[in-house]
């Protein structure tokens, strides 16, 4: 027998609805958390040239 699955076109606006407050949260928390950048960047060794 088989079972044929019926998914009307509220439960496909359920689901796009349900993702979209996911996305929404999930952006605010990587915005709050994701690490800026402090400005400029700094290197460990002077910049000159080697000696070989």
């Amino acid at each position: 027998q088989t079972k044929i699955a019926m998914i009307t076109e509220d439960k496909v606006t359920e689901i796009f609805c349900m993702a979209d407050d996911f996305c929404k949260f999930f952006d605010a928390m990587v915005a709050k958390y994701t690490l800026k950048p402090t400005g400029k960047r700094k290197y460990h060794r002077d910049s000159t040239m080697s000696k070989a």
